[in-house]
């Protein structure tokens, strides 16, 4: 019921949004601008560099008076999208634009190098694309470990690999990308952790990753795990209709 109320009580800041005078992004080919996008709690509002900042913030008191709810001011960030010249004088509050006249300086403005958390994906500018991962490795290095002083037996690993490696990395590695170098390290990770650290696996990664029916364990293949992931959304992408994202 909560999560009803809440979509009830949102839906008023996204028509307020939409009806507003704010430019927002126009797509090619797209008769509707891009203005907002919300998730339950997480709104997304996407301005022109022509558009007043000051007016978004009269739109988010007003609904925040009527809703009685709040924003998180200390969450906010403005993330730049342009050139490298536009993202630098907005990141340095130099920028001529109304837009970057209009950011009060208690918002945060991204500059390049930067990552930011949305929906779970890390998103910036002229960034680092494994940084996202470093933190998840780190974490699948430590529970591997934890259980590796467990004694599994082999089906038991393999289990906990799904788990552990599969269920830890899937949205990440859908949302984010996976470079090659990641993929070899978890993939390593995996073997060490199959073999309790054994420098001669006695079974080829291959043979376990087999289905059960031809010898194998069915044991996650992160490199085709990923393919897969990748050709899903390139089926998506190529799309007609309404099918296409």
């Amino acid at each position: 019921m909560s999560c009803l109320l809440f979509i009830f009580a949102i839906e008023p800041l996204a028509h307020a949004l939409r009806a507003s005078r704010l430019k927002g992004m126009s797509i090619p080919g797209e008769p509707d601008r891009l203005i907002a996008a919300l998730f339950a709690d997480d709104t997304t509002v996407y301005l022109d560099e022509s558009d007043d900042y000051a007016m978004l913030e009269g739109i988010l008191t007003k609904w925040c008076k009527g809703a009685r709810a709040k924003f998180n001011i200390d969450k906010t960030d403005v993330l730049p999208v342009g050139t490298p010249e536009f993202r630098k004088e907005l990141a340095a509050r130099t920028s001529p634009s109304a837009l970057g006249m209009s950011i009060p300086r208690s918002v945060r403005v991204v500059g390049d190098g930067e990552l930011i958390r949305s929906l779970g994906a890390w998103i910036g500018n002229a960034c680092d694309l494994d940084a996202p991962w470093v933190t998840m490795m780190q974490t699948l290095e430590r529970n591997l470990q934890f259980w590796t002083r467990r004694k599994p037996t082999i089906l038991g690993r393999k289990l906990i690999v799904d788990m552990e490696v599969g269920g830890r990395t899937q949205f990440l590695a859908k949302a984010q990308g996976m470079s090659e170098a990641v993929e070899k390290r978890i993939s390593r990770m995996i073997t060490t952790f199959m073999w309790n650290g054994a420098k001669h696996p006695r079974v080829s990664k291959e043979t376990l990753c087999r289905p059960v029916s031809e010898g194998g364990l069915n044991l996650l293949d992160v490199e085709a795990r990923n393919e897969a992931m990748d050709l899903m959304w390139l089926k998506e992408f190529l799309a007609s209709g309404a099918a296409r994202p």
